[in-house]
């Protein structure tokens, strides 16, 4: 568009020029007794620019529209990550996505449940049932939507009397993005203060008032995990730039985020129907409009019913 933008200027300037100069009685005169055939190819070249500037302008105009409806609520995703979640999705290779990470989930589980004894809780499943699954369900984005993400278990626990979410398991793309991450363990739960954690507002008013009391040191606190671990029925959300979120008060996080990503999808790890959360799974990229809204929920919630099944297998374990 850009290009096209151009060269339409500099041909109208070029005919600018020549009309100041010749003049347009002159130029009326040439055109209508001797016409030459430079002349007529630059009227024609102007005509067909402008038509193909107005059509290339409204498909720009429809298509930006296009991925400001489908990128997370007010943030549009890129005009990539649409034609891989919309256009290249009609050969179903999202259904085929979701088809390999059910096999990875069966897997990891039959493995679980072959060796009871070496598979007995959460940190013996680290290296070679979690990871593996991860990798499988990385390897899934990539080839359904195109996406390169981080992955990260934040679960569930108690500690001194405080419900917090502790960083469990971290899949890291690239050893150069390892270099410069500081991965932040532990996220305090507001649960005390739940009644008034409605919205998103109020939890980033919330998790704001408690960083500025408490400060970094011990919990970190995040507004969408508290959201998400509260709300009731509350399953995922998404965003395409937390800067923007973060300026207009739908996100808050006292960690050192923006160093590592700007966009950010978080799950809640749970069974459908169920409201016994294990924790969080969270995928993020350093790329802004990285997320279409309506295929990543699809897929990613899949991701993290199975990551659920295998979590659960390992509890059924310990029981």
């Amino acid at each position: 568009m850009k290009i096209l933008r151009f060269a339409i200027y500099l041909i109208s300037v070029c005919v600018d020029v020549y009309a100041f100069f010749v003049g347009i009685n002159e130029i009326s005169y040439k055109i209508s007794h001797n016409p030459s055939p430079l002349l007529i190819g630059s009227i024609w070249i102007i005509f067909i620019g402008t038509f193909v500037f107005v059509i290339m302008h409204t498909i720009h105009w429809a298509v930006k529209r296009k991925c400001q409806n489908s990128g997370t609520h007010n943030i549009p995703c890129s005009l990539y990550s649409y034609y891989r979640a919309k256009l290249k999705n009609q050969t179903k290779t999202a259904l085929h996505a979701m088809h390999f990470v059910y096999h990875s989930m069966y897997e990891q589980k039959e493995k679980i449940r072959n060796n009871r004894m070496v598979y007995k809780d959460l940190d013996s499943i680290k290296g070679n049932i979690i990871n593996p699954f991860l990798e499988d369900a990385r390897m899934a984005l990539q080839t359904s939507l195109g996406i390169d993400v981080n992955i990260s278990i934040k679960l569930l626990k108690k500690c001194n009397d405080k419900n917090i979410l502790e960083t469990y398991f971290y899949l890291i793309k690239s050893l150069k993005s390892e270099d410069k991450r500081e991965v932040q363990n532990s996220y305090i739960l507001l649960l005390d203060a739940s009644e008034n954690l409605v919205n998103y507002n109020s939890c980033c008013s919330a998790s704001i008032d408690y960083n500025r009391r408490f400060g970094n040191e011990e919990y970190a606190t995040n507004s969408i995990f508290n959201y998400l671990m509260i709300k009731e029925n509350a399953t995922d959300w998404l965003s395409n730039d937390l800067e923007i979120d973060e300026k207009e008060a739908q996100f808050y996080s006292s960690s050192k985020y923006r160093k590592c990503y700007r966009s950010l999808a978080v799950f809640v790890i749970k069974a459908p129907q169920n409201t016994n959360a294990k924790g969080l799974l969270t995928f993020d990229s350093e790329k802004p409009n990285l997320f279409v809204e309506k295929e990543c929920r699809e897929i990613m919630g899949f991701i993290a019913h199975c990551l659920f099944e295998i979590i659960n297998e390992t509890y059924y374990v310990q029981k």
